[in-house]
């Protein structure tokens, strides 16, 4: 046995006795290929492990939903049409997902360790990507903001199925096209309006950065104004749509689009804890921050490099995309997309350089931000996973199901002292 396959041996047999010590090991080491393996399977160990604590939640819906549809033994057109009903939707991922995970069990906690999968397959290799492609010692700073980068669209975020699986997609297919013109996997992103069909905004995006001018100068003050003075109200929005829409999404776009469920969306969030509200800001502002003193020094930092011009232009793009569409409440999910597109655009770039004392000083206040954004992530995934996912194994799953979530059990021991 070669070196190489004894390491590849070692890392997987890591992974089997102690999957999160798995990834924390390799996001320790930063090791492309360790990483790219470990955050894959832990993916899938989170799916198999999760836990739905709310009626609530989607993932409870999506979870009954098979069970259902399971037990049925529909064809894939029958479970089409049964996942949408409303006739109005060109999602294929879903249903084929249904279709063939029934195909061989009726178990929801399979299915939804299936699609962990296909998540954590596009999601691991999108972070070995930016790993590939990093150049120097990361500083404290990188180290963090990459670390963050892992949480803008989180591990657990396929128990959206959807949305969240589809921005992955899109970003695994992009970036090798934006920083090397590789265009062998620019087929993932134009295909990703198939695993949910509002992305077919950021294929538009896509379509007009391909075929526009890169004038970084008018990106960079289109993309400030959206941020703090420019944004379409709800009314503006839909009137604007109408014309335009197919008749195939009218029915979502009015559903999205509807006054009263804004309002009630905006209602709930008035409840929530002030750090949820906030954590995502703290992102957004720390990107806002980096790009404004990437552009001060454009002809330092990426000028020099057409790479990293054409991914920052696009990063500025389609988060500029993302704040004008932001009054819609589901849209609000685009802030996320465009995110992690500007986070990895400035990893990238502040890698290349070594660190200017005008960055040292901009950090000082930065840590702050990131801090935040990556505790409460961190806060955000004890919400559905309990202690087994973190001090468990997959042989363990065959004794012990997971009950309790981890910050119940942690107030429970918080209350007992």
């Amino acid at each position: 046995m070669s070196l190489r396959s004894h390491k590849i041996l070692n890392e997987y047999l890591f992974f089997i006795v102690w999957p999160f010590g798995s990834v924390i090991k390799s996001l320790r080491l930063l090791n492309p290929r360790f990483v790219k393996i470990s955050l894959w399977m832990f993916t899938v160990f989170l799916g198999a492990t999760i836990i739905v604590i709310s009626p609530k939640m989607d993932l409870f819906r999506y979870m009954n939903e098979f069970a259902l549809i399971a037990k049925q033994n529909l064809s894939f057109t029958q479970i089409f049409s049964s996942v949408y009903d409303d006739g109005n939707s060109l999602d294929a991922y879903k249903p084929f997902m249904i279709y063939l995970c029934s195909r061989f069990t009726t178990n929801p906690q399979i299915f939804i360790s299936i699609v962990a999968l296909v998540y954590g397959y596009f999601y691991a290799r999108n972070f070995q990507y930016i790993l590939l492609n990093l150049e120097q010692k990361l500083s404290l700073f990188q180290r963090l903001f990459l670390y963050c980068f892992l949480f803008i669209i989180p591990i657990q975020a396929f128990q959206f199925i959807k949305f969240q699986t589809a921005a992955q997609v899109f970003f695994f297919g992009l970036m090798p096209y934006l920083l090397h013109k590789e265009k062998k996997y620019l087929i993932f992103s134009f295909l990703s309006p198939l695993v949910h069909f509002s992305f077919a905004l950021p294929v538009i995006v896509l379509i007009i950065h391909i075929f526009s001018y890169k004038n970084i100068h008018f990106l960079f003050y289109f993309f400030i104004l959206t941020s703090f003075f420019v944004q379409f109200d709800l009314t503006t929005i839909n009137e604007f749509l109408k014309p335009y829409t197919p008749r195939l999404l009218e029915y979502k776009i009015s559903v999205y689009g509807d006054e009263g469920y804004s309002k009630l969306v905006k209602e709930e969030a008035s409840t929530l804890n002030w750090y949820i509200k906030y954590y995502g800001k703290s992102m957004s502002y720390t990107i806002i921050a980096l790009s404004i003193h990437i552009y001060a020094l454009r002809k330092r930092y990426i000028y020099p490099y057409k790479g990293l011009f054409t991914v920052f232009c696009f990063a500025l793009l389609i988060m500029s995309a993302a704040n004008l569409i932001n009054a819609f409440p589901s849209a609000q999910r685009f802030l996320s997309v465009g995110r992690v597109f500007g986070a990895a655009a400035i990893i990238l770039i502040l890698n290349k350089q070594i660190e200017l004392k005008s960055l040292r000083v901009l950090q000082l206040f930065l840590y702050p931000l990131l801090l935040l954004f990556f505790v409460v992530s961190i806060r955000i995934l004890f919400d559905t996973t309990g202690i087994l996912t973190y001090i468990g194994n997959p042989f363990l799953l065959i004794f012990f199901e997971p009950e309790e979530v981890l910050i119940e059990f942690i107030k429970s021991l918080i209350q007992q002292r």
